[in-house]
């Protein structure tokens, strides 16, 4: 039991588990959808986002946070090597995939690229432009899906979509900003420093029923209703202070549910 923790939380640090779930979010659009299999380009995905999520990490190593000794932070500090390792298998995976993938959809995730570069860099990130933490988040995660459907669907449907992600993605950012209270610079001015703890639940509890609402008026499948529901419960619960694996684990984790249901029953 202790082995197989210990394995899911160096899944969940080196962020493979994230990167697991942008892949399969990505992977599933094609059944969600009834569309033909992308999986050059959900790989294309999974190690793109392998490696961006740990050059900021490697970007950010000085910043406050870094200065908080939660498990994860420790975690971190322990690893730079192995950090440094990953992103490097990230990034070449993420080049090796961008040669089997369409020439209009490496200009298409050009644009959340260029967010995730300046999302990282120190004192200009663009994660310090206040109130504005969590949006490039969700516009890389929707412009990352919507390179894999791009062309596939047409043009309005695919911004449809692509707004239902970003609404999906948002709902499930704020939880990490309520976690992040303590240590966020006020100048920041995240939802929940705006809001409040409850407030904040309530508005991404909004935007979870938005997001679905958006993906079943387009699929009209009703087991995305199982998603809805295990998400509403994860909001709800994060309303009480929770550990680390609470949220890059079970949070981060739904995304992955969420695809695995889709994709298992059709």
């Amino acid at each position: 039991m202790k082995g197989a923790l210990h394995i899911f939380k160096w899944l969940v640090y080196a962020n493979v588990w994230v990167a697991l779930a942008s892949g399969l979010l990505a992977y599933q659009t094609s059944f969600l959808l009834e569309l033909p299999k992308n999986m050059e380009s959900s790989l294309f995905v999974f190690f793109s986002t392998l490696f961006a999520y740990n050059f900021q990490r490697l970007a950010r190593h000085k910043e406050t946070i870094f200065n908080y000794d939660s498990e994860r932070v420790v975690w971190i500090k322990s690893n730079r090597i192995l950090i440094i390792i990953i992103s490097s298998i990230g990034l070449l995976g993420a080049l090796s995939f961008s040669f089997l993938i369409e020439f209009y959809q490496l200009m298409f995730i050009a644009i959340p690229g260029v967010v995730s570069i300046f999302y990282a860099l120190g004192k200009w990130s663009l994660r310090n432009v206040p109130g504005t933490k969590i949006v490039w988040i969700g516009l890389v995660w929707a412009f990352s899906i919507g390179m894999v459907l791009f062309r596939q669907l047409p043009t309005s449907l695919l911004i449809f979509y692509m707004l239902g992600v970003f609404l999906y993605i948002i709902s499930l950012c704020i939880p990490f900003d309520i976690r992040d209270m303590k240590v966020d610079d006020k100048n920041k001015k995240t939802i929940p420093q705006l809001l409040g703890k409850k407030k904040s639940i309530v508005l991404s509890t909004v935007l979870m029923l938005a997001s679905h609402l958006i993906f079943f008026s387009l699929t009209r499948n009703w087991i995305l209703s199982l998603s809805l529901i295990s998400g509403l419960v994860l909001l709800i619960l994060s309303l009480k202070d929770r550990k680390e694996l609470f949220y890059s684990g079970l949070i981060d984790g739904h995304i992955i549910f969420h695809s695995l249901i889709i994709i298992l029953w059709q």
